[in-house]
């Protein structure tokens, strides 16, 4: 196997890098159109001031770019915080009394950030707020732990 075929076990990884560099690429794509100042009249009709459109999309290119970084901790931080825009985002539409079919990418987005989020849910909580320690390397991003016959 080692002379270029690949097994089932390598597949799944590599199509979740995949998967979630697609989901940054539209964020980042939703991001940039967000600075464009046709945009702001869009932000506008919607109740907003002009302005906000550079914090949502910030916001946004920021996240799309936790999102690619190879740990469990940066994307769960990129998936909770496109969540509270998005959840913001549909609430909004919803208010505003935007048609349906207008507005069904935003739900469809939070779904799939909700569920990234869950699935980048830390076993501890507190992995969130702890520093790495240096040289760690587990997924998990809270540092790895040696079995004690390494250490």
């Amino acid at each position: 196997m080692g002379n270029g075929n690949m097994n089932k076990s390598d597949i799944w990884p590599r199509s979740k890098t995949v998967r979630y560099w697609i989901l940054a690429l539209f964020f980042m794509i939703g991001a940039i159109a967000k600075f464009a100042p046709a945009y702001s009249a869009e932000f506008v009709d919607l109740g907003w001031p002009g302005w906000f459109r550079f914090v949502v999309g910030g916001i946004e290119l920021l996240c799309a770019a936790l999102l690619v970084i190879p740990t469990r901790r940066a994307r769960f931080w990129a998936a909770g915080a496109l969540v509270l825009v998005l959840t913001g985002a549909v609430t909004n539409q919803a208010v505003m009394h935007i048609p349906l079919e207008e507005r069904l990418m935003a739900p469809l987005f939070l779904i799939v950030l909700m569920v990234v989020a869950a699935s980048n849910w830390p076993s501890d909580w507190r992995d969130l707020f702890r520093a790495p320690r240096a040289g760690a390397g587990d997924p998990g991003g809270g540092g790895s732990r040696k079995s004690p016959q390494f250490v």
